[in-house]
């Protein structure tokens, strides 16, 4: 009740101070926009002014000094993201941690209040996430102890007529396989690094952006490995690498196109290409049902840099790199169109 009524009393100042936001506006404006170096200038000296609208107004004039702002985008930078409870200045913080680690020097404060803006809906990429990471847990442990056979072979028997999770080839018709495989985990390494990932880099990747796109590109990943699985004629596929592969190299596509604003992002790509490689090495050669295939998993890496980035991107910049997004945009739709026909094709039971 009582942080009820402190949020509204917050709220209200906030609504109250759109005429003072909007006076100072209107001194600096020039037609119909105001530019954000004037804007900046005018309001660092004065104490009341917020540090993340200085913050976000610097971004703006480090990415373009002769950058503009309409009265409803100005208004929109002052008076909105603003933590009032204490579960939303716990939520900042958490934000502000994530944006300071995963974006870029010139998108931390537009990232940060934007995420704010859409505060009600974080639960769910927290939800998404953490019922993932504790089902993958629970169903390793009881595959491991309780319901798998010994040998490579009964193993194999039991995925094809009794298990209810691995995707596999000839049950292409029970729809849920193609993205309930990332669920199962047969090796313990690659489970743990899942896990790892998903919880301290999915998830805080995801706090930048809209509420929808990165489990979107996750559960991508997942679809059109399954697609190609059934492309190659694989035997069974599990484990959410190539989930993980989309959201991670859409993430370092978006950094070197945006490589400007991130300052050196060398690091940041060799982290993530030793990481596939020492994944998809581990989950090769400790493999040891013949059947399970590990390279569909790798179909993650092409989701993340054509579909991913796409989705990820927020400018458009120069001329030149609109034709590239289109390029990838149409290369991506190409992949999803075969995998869908390939998916509707060959025999099941």
């Amino acid at each position: 009740m009582g942080n009820g009524m402190a949020a509204a009393r917050k709220q209200k100042i906030w609504m109250e101070e759109i005429p003072f936001w909007t006076d100072i506006y209107r001194r600096l404006q020039r037609g119909d926009k105001a530019y954000a170096v004037e804007l900046r200038a005018f309001l660092t000296p004065m104490a009341k002014c917020p540090a993340s609208v200085i913050e976000e107004l610097s971004e703006l004039v480090d990415e373009d000094e002769k950058s503009w702002l309409t009265l409803e985008q100005f208004l929109l930078i002052t008076t909105s993201g603003h933590p009032s409870t204490v579960r939303q200045k716990r939520f900042h913080r958490v934000v502000t941690a994530a944006a300071n680690v995963y974006a870029g020097k010139l998108q931390r404060a537009r990232a940060v209040r934007c995420a704010m803006i859409d505060y009600p809906l974080f639960v769910l990429q927290v939800l998404f996430f953490i019922l993932i990471t504790v089902t993958q847990i629970v169903t390793y442990f009881q595959y491991l102890y309780r319901c798998c056979p010994t040998s490579t072979k009964e193993l194999e028997e039991y995925m094809r007529f009794n298990d209810k999770l691995v995707l596999v080839m000839e049950r292409k018709r029970e729809f849920w396989r193609n993205v309930s495989f990332v669920l199962v985990s047969f090796n313990g390494l690659s489970l743990a690094a899942s896990a790892v990932i998903q919880m301290l880099v999915c998830l805080p990747i995801s706090f930048l952006h809209s509420p929808w796109k990165i489990p979107f590109i996750y559960a991508a990943g997942a679809f059109t490995a399954a697609q190609i699985t059934y492309i190659c004629r694989y035997g069974f596929t599990m484990g959410a690498s190539a989930a993980i592969y989309a959201v991670l190299w859409a993430h370092v596509v978006d950094v070197l196109v945006n490589r400007s604003q991130f300052g050196s992002v060398a690091g940041r790509v060799i982290v993530v290409f030793i990481y596939t490689a020492a994944d998809a090495a581990q989950a090769y050669f400790l493999n040891r049902i013949p059947s399970v295939g590990t390279l569909p998993h790798l179909i993650g890496v092409a989701i993340g840099c054509t579909m991913g980035v796409v989705i990820l991107r927020k400018n458009r910049g120069q001329k030149w790199e609109k034709w590239v997004y289109r390029i990838i945009r149409w290369l991506h739709w190409i992949v999803v169109a075969f995998a869908l026909e390939q998916a509707t094709m060959g025999s099941t039971y």
